[in-house]
């Protein structure tokens, strides 16, 4: 045999999922304590997670020497003359291929943004 509250259909429960509750009604009848109480803030760094994951899309379009050549200058702090040493190309080719690839991040990054602005 079903128990009552099972043998009601979803359409006839669901008006309880459509009950407005106050911000400011008290919590779990504990005075002093409201939902406002618990919902939270926002957090201040979430927009860090959306430009890691840009961030991200964009340096999958970079080939490994484009890689390399920004790694070893941003990230290691190398210059470009110990950069091309270490990868045994030519100071001009590190310039170069620097160059073009952040021209290549810049492009991935803010052309979606420039259909905004038009």
């Amino acid at each position: 045999m079903r128990k009552n509250h099972e043998a009601r259909s979803p359409k006839r429960r669901g008006w309880q999922y459509w009950r407005v509750t106050s911000l400011d009604a008290p919590l779990y009848n504990v005075q002093g304590f409201t939902l406002w109480d618990v919902i939270g803030e926002e957090d201040k760094q979430y927009h860090l997670i959306e430009t890691r994951l840009d961030l991200s899309q964009a340096w999958s379009q970079l080939n490994e020497m484009e890689k390399w050549i920004l790694y070893l200058i941003f990230v290691e702090g190398e210059s470009q003359r110990t950069a091309a040493h270490r990868l045994a190309i030519s100071q001009i080719t590190v310039s170069q291929t620097m160059r073009y690839a952040l021209e290549k991040l810049k492009q991935a990054l803010f052309e979606p943004l420039s259909s905004y602005y038009v």
